[in-house]
């Protein structure tokens, strides 16, 4: 029994240790990346490289991204559920004002899965991707998230509006190159289907390996629920 409670202890201390350490990466990386295109944008605002209304859109998109990592910062190791609740919670007002009705499905299994700090950096930064394409480009009526969990205990998550659609192929789309790096990051795979009904994201990613001490990600959520 004791050492069955050594070995919980070990466990928890080698996981907080894993999540202090991915929080200090990703702060040195915000520095770095974020703080650095900041400069940038304020130099060329300065010589008149940027107009007002250009710069008003990089700050308002750099704002998303630094909300975006606090998010993941402030989840980190929590269950997914919680965290695009977070997500859902700063952009229903934005889609409420657009006129777009957002239709919200998570598989209550599906969220009690966790993901590390960059995990979820990487899956939040889909999401608010496809979020910013409906607002900015689609011209649509409503946009859905399904999250839910895959035979084998993975996750898929499904993305999709009701707009104009797009062209994934298009020497534009720079998202959805991101999006499919991002998912390859998570090992997962990103499929993109549009047409003029609209777009579907369908991410899907495989189950998580165990950490230390062989609990699922799924089984330590339940304690929290």
């Amino acid at each position: 029994m004791a050492l069955n409670e050594a070995h919980q202890q070990a466990a928890e201390a080698a996981r907080e240790h894993a999540v202090m350490t991915e929080r200090a990466r990703l702060m040195r990386d915000m520095h770095d990346g974020l703080g650095g295109q900041l400069v940038s944008l304020l130099m060329r605002f300065r010589s008149g490289k940027v107009s007002a209304e250009e710069a008003a859109s990089e700050v308002s998109r750099a704002l998303d991204d630094l909300r975006l990592i606090v998010t993941s910062l402030d989840h980190a190791d929590e269950a997914i559920g919680i965290a695009l609740g977070g997500l859902r919670e700063r952009f229903e007002p934005r889609l409420r004002d657009a006129g777009l009705q957002l239709d919200w499905q998570i598989d209550s299994e599906a969220a009690k899965h966790r993901l590390s700090v960059e995990q979820m950096l990487d899956l939040l930064r889909i999401v608010q991707e496809a979020l910013g394409n409906c607002l900015r480009h689609a011209q649509a009526r409503r946009f859905g998230l399904k999250l839910s969990q895959t035979p084998v205990g993975g996750l898929r998550v499904q993305l999709s509006d009701d707009g104009r659609g797009i062209d994934p192929q298009a020497p534009a789309g720079k998202g959805l190159s991101n999006m499919r790096l991002r998912a390859g990051r998570l090992g997962g795979a990103l499929d993109v289907s549009s047409g003029a009904t609209g777009t579907c994201i369908d991410l899907q990613l495989p189950p998580a390996e165990p950490p230390a001490g062989g609990i699922s990600g799924s089984e330590t959520a339940t304690q929290d629920d």
